[in-house]
C-alpha cells in the first residue's frame, strides 16, 4: 500500500491538505505538534500530515524542525513524501525545502507551488495571486508575521539558502539536483507535471500547496473507503483570529449584512471572558451566523511584540471558543487562522483532527474525537475565501435533507 507523509507548517495549511485526499476516500490523519513522530492511532492511515511549528521560527530553527521531523517518522516508511508550502509562499520556504531534500537524502525535490483553483498561479517563476499581481505585490507583502519580499520564486529561496534551485521543464530525462520549480496555470498544468514526474521518471520527493496535493489522488494509487459523513446542520459561530485582510472583509461583509459581530479586545485590552461568551451565545440564539475577531491592533509595535502578542491572543481566544462550546455544542465551529486554531486544539487536549470534505474553495469540514463523541469544526487559512464567504458556507451546511445527508 502507498503511503504518504505531509509536512505542514500551520494547522489550517496542514487540513487544505489532508483534505484533499480525505475528499477521495483516502484515510487521512493530521496529527498535532508533540504527536508527529507517534505511529498513527490507526494503522491504515495512508496520508500522515505532521505539523512543524515552523511558520514564525528563523529560517536556521525551521531548517532543524522540518529535518528532524522526516528523519524521526522515516521507519514508517512512506512511499512518498510532500513539504506542503504556503500557497502564497509565508514563512521559510527555502530552509524547509532544503531541510526535506537533506533529510530523505534524495537528489531532486520537485516544487509545485501553484493554486490554479485560488486562482494563484506560477508563469516564468513569479507567483501571481488573483492570477495577475506579483505576490510582493499583493497583501500578503504586508503580512504582519511573514510579509512576501520576493514574487520570483527563485529569488524567494535563495534568501535561505545555497542550495541549486532552477525553473524546470515538465518533461527532462534527467533533472539537476536541487529543488526544481515549475511553471503551471491550470489544474491541467498540474496533472500533466504530475504524471511526468511519477510515472515516467518515478519521483517520490515533492513540495506544493493545496493546488498539487488536490492532483495527487489521481496520480498515485492509495486504498480507499468510502464513509458517508453527514454534514452538520444548523448555526454557526466564526473565530476569526486571522489579521489578513481578506478575513477581516468578509467580517465586514457578514456585518453589513446584518449579522452580529463581537470583538476580543478593545483599546487593547481583553474583554471578560463570561461576558465575551455570554454576548454570543445569546446573539447566537437569534441569529444564523455569530462572529468573534481579535479586535484592537497592536499599532506602533515591532515585529517581535506583535508575534509575541499574537501567542497570547490565540491563547486567550481559544479559551473563549471554549467556553463558547460548552455552552452551545450543537452550534458549528468556524476557525480562521492556525494560530487560533492551534491554540483551541491544544486547550481541548485534541491529538489529532481528521479532515473530511472540502465545503467551498479552501474551507474544510473536519472531525477530532472529544470525550466519547465526534465533533466537528470548519476551518480555513485567512486569505482564502470570497467576501460572502460566511453566508455562502451557512447555505452548504443547511442544503435540503436529500441533497446530501447520509
Amino acid at each position: 500500500m502507498n503511503k504518504l507523509l505531509i509536512i505542514a507548517d500551520d494547522l489550517t495549511g496542514a487540513l487544505d491538505t489532508g483534505v484533499c485526499f480525505a475528499s477521495a476516500g483516502i484515510s487521512t490523519c493530521v496529527r498535532l505538534p508533540g504527536n508527529a513522530n507517534q505511529q498513527p492511532t490507526n494503522d491504515d492511515y495512508s496520508v500522515d500530515v505532521a505539523i512543524v511549528e515552523s511558520r514564525h521560527m528563523q529560517a536556521a530553527e525551521a531548517y532543524e524542525a522540518v529535518y528532524e521531523t522526516i528523519r524521526r517518522m522515516a521507519g514508517n516508511h512512506y512511499t512518498y513524501i510532500y513539504k506542503k508550502t504556503d500557497s502564497a509562499l509565508r514563512g521559510n520556504i527555502g530552509a524547509e525545502l532544503t531541510a526535506t531534500l537533506d533529510a530523505t537524502e534524495e537528489r531532486t525535490l520537485h516544487f509545485i507551488p501553484a493554486f490554479p483553483k485560488m486562482n494563484r498561479i506560477v508563469r516564468q517563476g513569479v507567483l501571481y495571486i488573483d492570477g495577475e499581481t506579483p505576490v510582493a505585490q499583493s497583501v500578503f507583502a504586508t503580512d504582519p508575521f511573514n510579509p512576501v519580499k520576493h514574487s520570483a520564486i527563485l529569488e524567494l529561496i535563495a534568501e535561505q539558502t545555497e542550495r541549486n534551485a532552477y525553473i524546470a521543464a515538465e518533461a527532462e530525462e534527467t533533472y539537476d539536483e536541487g529543488i526544481a520549480i515549475y511553471n503551471a496555470e491550470t489544474d491541467e498544468d498540474l496533472i500533466r507535471i504530475g504524471q511526468y514526474l511519477i510515472h515516467q521518471i518515478g519521483a517520490k520527493l515533492f513540495a506544493g500547496c493545496a493546488g498539487f496535493a488536490n492532483a495527487l489522488p489521481r496520480l498515485i494509487a492509495f486504498e480507499t473507503c468510502n464513509e458517508a459523513i453527514p454534514l452538520p446542520a444548523g448555526k454557526l459561530a466564526v473565530f476569526c483570529g486571522s489579521v489578513n485582510p481578506i478575513s477581516l472583509e468578509q467580517c465586514d461583509t457578514a456585518e453589513r449584512e446584518g449579522y452580529p459581530r463581537f470583538h476580543l479586545q478593545s483599546a487593547g485590552e481583553f474583554l471578560d471572558r463570561d461576558r465575551i461568551t455570554n454576548q454570543i451565545t445569546a446573539a447566537s440564539r437569534e441569529h444564523e451566523i455569530v462572529m468573534l475577531d481579535t479586535g484592537a491592533e497592536d499599532l506602533g509595535a515591532t515585529d517581535d511584540e506583535v508575534l509575541a502578542r499574537s501567542t497570547v491572543v490565540a491563547d486567550y481566544f481559544s479559551r473563549v471558543m471554549a467556553d463558547f462550546l460548552r455552552l452551545n455544542p450543537k452550534v458549528t465551529l468556524f476557525i480562521i487562522g492556525g494560530d487560533t486554531l492551534l491554540a483551541f486544539a491544544r486547550g481541548l487536549g485534541i491529538h489529532a483532527i481528521l479532515p473530511v470534505r472540502e465545503l467551498l474553495p479552501g474551507v474544510v469540514l473536519s472531525r477530532y474525537a472529544f470525550g466519547e463523541q465526534w465533533r466537528y469544526l470548519i476551518t480555513k487559512s485567512g486569505g482564502f475565501g470570497t467576501k460572502n464567504l460566511f453566508y455562502e458556507l451557512y447555505q452548504e451546511l443547511n442544503i435540503p435533507a436529500d441533497n446530501d445527508r447520509g
